[in-house]
């Protein structure tokens, strides 16, 4: 019994559908074709990557596999960017599997020689993305009193849907903080984000020690705790204190664990607790951490694409 008895006993049946499919010898031209219609939001390519795979096919290790060469409904690339790359170095022509017409949304699920990262695949299916846009927005939505950070609580390919929401809630402000851009640990913007959006939508339950804007306060925090002066001239005072003293703990820890810092879950809970008392401009002496979020629940906050940023 094979399988191609099977079939013909109709034991299992063929299933009727769009996508075509062949195996293909894929020369350097047909390559660069190919990668003419590469789809615009793929990934940055690994040369790397691309020489190791170029130099199996020049010694003829390379072999036929069961991962396709994609082509959507929209004639574009939308996988073996990187294998194609190799065949155009490499100056051979190499089986593949090719698959086309195949959905859009085919693309988003694809796992290819070098796997895709969820900002790649959250890229590919419409929301362009960084990785650090994508490491923010998953510690702000990470629950505070579980063990694990917000980068694995949401790290499977099931979560790319909720971070893609997420992050179009409130990717107004990530642009204007130009999150991309930034260095740093992204628990801090990660923190700036859930001050901007407490001070947003519920300032009502907060007394506040100082007249600062929402997008104000969460870029002084910022500013404070990653270069230890205000950027955009804003005068500190007690009510920033808290931030200096979130600094101080970063540079101590950095010291004392030889570059390996600022990184574990306690390390995310000081920040959202001190994160909490600087946007209040509660004045303190000493260093704690609450042992419950302080902040209002950010997976039930409305978009705060709705506001402006006269200031940004």
């Amino acid at each position: 019994m094979n399988l191609a008895s099977l079939l013909e006993a109709h034991t299992i049946d063929s299933i009727d559908r769009k996508e075509k499919i062949a195996i293909i010898n894929i020369n350097p031209e047909l390559a660069d074709y190919l990668l003419s219609i590469n789809f615009e939001d793929n990934r940055t390519l690994s040369v790397p990557h691309v020489k190791r795979m170029a130099a199996d096919m020049k010694s003829g290790l390379w072999i036929l596999s069961n991962d396709a060469v994609c082509i959507d409904v929209s004639n574009r690339l939308i996988n073996a960017n990187h294998r194609m790359n190799a065949v155009k170095l490499s100056q051979t022509t190499q089986p593949f599997l090719v698959m086309w017409d195949v959905p859009e949304a085919t693309a988003q699920q694809l796992d290819v020689g070098r796997k895709r990262t969820m900002h790649e695949r959250i890229t590919i299916s419409g929301t362009r993305m960084t990785v650090k846009e994508c490491a923010i927005i998953r510690h702000t939505m990470n629950e505070y009193s579980k063990a694990a950070l917000g980068t694995i609580e949401y790290s499977f390919a099931r979560h790319d849907r909720v971070v893609e929401k997420y992050y179009s809630l409130h990717c107004d402000f990530m642009k204007a903080m130009n999150a991309k851009q930034m260095t740093g640990s992204a628990f801090i913007k990660a923190a700036a984000l859930k001050i901007y959006v407490e001070m947003t939508h519920y300032s009502f339950k907060h007394v506040f020690n100082h007249d600062m804007s929402a997008f104000d306060r969460s870029m002084l925090f910022i500013d404070l705790v990653e270069n230890g002066y205000s950027n955009h001239g804003f005068t500190v005072g007690e009510t920033e204190i808290s931030s200096i003293k979130l600094r101080n703990m970063k540079a101590k820890k950095k010291a004392d664990a030889r570059g390996n810092y600022w990184s574990d879950k306690d390390a995310f809970q000081y920040t959202m607790s001190i994160a909490f008392k600087f946007m209040t401009g509660e004045i303190i002496e000493n260093v704690s951490k609450y042992k419950k979020d302080p902040f209002t629940n950010f997976l039930s906050a409305p978009t705060t694409n709705t506001q402006s940023f006269e200031n940004a």
